[in-house]
């Protein structure tokens, strides 16, 4: 039986589809439990983050992802603050596909201290998964990005929108009878 963390790296330069199809059939709890070992451990770690967020689009899969990422909470969040840029936009990604709003206040502080423009991106759509929460709609509507055409600034614009846009209340649209 192939073990998950070869196929992680045999399909390290694969599309996010192609690696979670490879993946999905090892990814019951104890395939995710040693993922997240070795993601902790600082072993291959892009690579298994990176596999984590294809995976947490099956509903099955980010169950027992959001299971684990319980059970290593102060880890796993503090990856959101690690010296690798890469890992940081990765683990935003993945908690706020698991659950924006268990983990807003650790990603509000971490866009807050974010100094990379290309991490920010994805930790404003993170946040805009907090459904509900009135403090993350406020620190977005109060997130200043500054002006300027470079891409990053760009892409940080487009996704304060889209998060502004998942949190703000739907609007009633009168029908006419």
């Amino acid at each position: 039986m192939q073990d998950i963390i070869e196929v992680i790296q045999k399909t390290v330069e694969d599309s996010p589809r192609a690696r979670k199809e490879a993946l999905l059939a090892l990814a019951d709890n104890a395939g995710i439990g040693r993922m997240f070992h070795h993601l902790l451990a600082g072993q291959e770690s892009r690579a298994i983050l990176r596999a984590l967020c294809d995976l947490s689009t099956d509903r099955a899969c980010r169950e027992r992802i959001a299971h684990y990422a319980k059970i290593h909470q102060e880890p796993c969040t503090a990856l959101l603050f690690c010296a690798d840029p890469k890992l940081r936009k990765n683990m935003a990604l993945l908690l706020g596909r698991l659950d924006a709003a268990l983990y807003a206040p650790v990603l509000l502080r971490a866009l807050e201290e974010e100094e990379t423009d290309f991490v920010k991106p994805s930790i404003l759509l993170a946040l805009g998964n907090a459904k509900g929460s009135p403090e993350v709609l406020l620190a977005l509507q109060n997130f200043e990005i500054p002006g300027g055409e470079d891409k990053n600034l760009r892409e940080q614009r487009i996704a304060k929108q889209k998060a502004l846009a998942s949190l703000s209340p739907k609007k009633q649209v009168a029908r006419p009878i």
